[in-house]
């Protein structure tokens, strides 16, 4: 898989069909910026999908483009319900990476977990060049469209926030951890930019809040949130063998994979 030029992906199939609400559509399919554009900082950011082959890098102001959504699924329901909790998110993690010297403790920020999490959940949906119709992407998918739902099923969401400014996508991977008494693989997709980075996957794979746990609760409610260092993401990254979704399925392992560092 490479990136195309300007980092913009067309449906290769069901071409007018809304990867969210799933609905045939008469119209042209609006292009989704994953992760939103306002959620991205000013400067240029490096775009690399999380796939064996795809070793070509792009630049990008705007993040990975996917003409995959229909104009209400795109405008009215990311855009204007659920984008604005997780640009929020966003603005207040920023604010803890430019003060990172000054914090002594466990920092909490206040945020609305539901519409944060269907943000996210809502664009990794949009994230696929064709209709996406696993479990996961179902539970995704009912979980966004039901605005009073407060279960996502199997489904755990680590998030954490992330000091590195390229974005990373993966979608429909297995992440397996070689070296283990037995051999531990675990279903996830990820989401990570500058300032935040997302997990949603089976169960937690490593030491990091599940955004899921505060699921219920009403309007802004205070969450922890802990960074990781520097790299360390792409170290953990390059420790475990991954097996993705991609026409180029790979595994690939390194001896004792370590968790992840915590920053603060």
């Amino acid at each position: 898989m490479t990136v195309p030029p300007h980092a913009v992906y067309e449906k290769t199939s069901e071409s007018d069909i809304c990867n969210i609400c799933l609905q045939q559509q008469q119209t042209r399919l609006t292009l989704d910026h994953v992760p939103p554009k306002s959620t991205l900082p000013m400067r240029q950011v490096l775009v690399k999908p999380y796939f064996h082959k795809a070793v070509r890098t792009v630049g990008s102001q705007s993040g990975v483009k996917y003409r995959t959504l229909c104009v209400t699924c795109n405008r009215d329901r990311l855009g204007r319900s659920y984008d604005p909790a997780l640009i929020e998110m966003c603005r207040q993690a920023r604010r803890l990476h430019r003060n990172a010297d000054l914090i002594t403790q466990q920092p909490f920020i206040e945020i609305d977990v539901g519409k944060v999490i269907r943000s996210v959940l809502g664009h990794l949906l949009a994230a696929k060049d064709h209709t996406p119709r696993s479990r996961a992407d179902d539970d995704m998918r009912a979980f966004v469209m039901d605005p009073s739902s407060t279960t996502l099923n199997s489904l755990r969401i680590l998030y954490w926030a992330h000091p590195d400014r390229s974005i990373r996508l993966m979608r429909d991977t297995l992440i397996v951890q070689f070296g283990q008494p037995q051999l531990d693989m675990v279903r996830c997709d990820m989401l990570v930019w500058y300032p935040l980075g997302f997990l949603v996957c089976d169960r937690p794979t490593f030491n990091m809040p599940c955004l899921d746990d505060y699921l219920g609760l009403v309007g802004p409610v205070p969450v922890p949130l802990r960074a990781l260092a520097s790299g360390v993401l792409e170290r953990w990254l390059g420790q475990v063998g991954m097996v993705t979704g991609a026409p180029s399925d790979s595994a690939y392992q390194a001896d004792h994979p370590q968790k992840p560092e915590i920053e603060w």
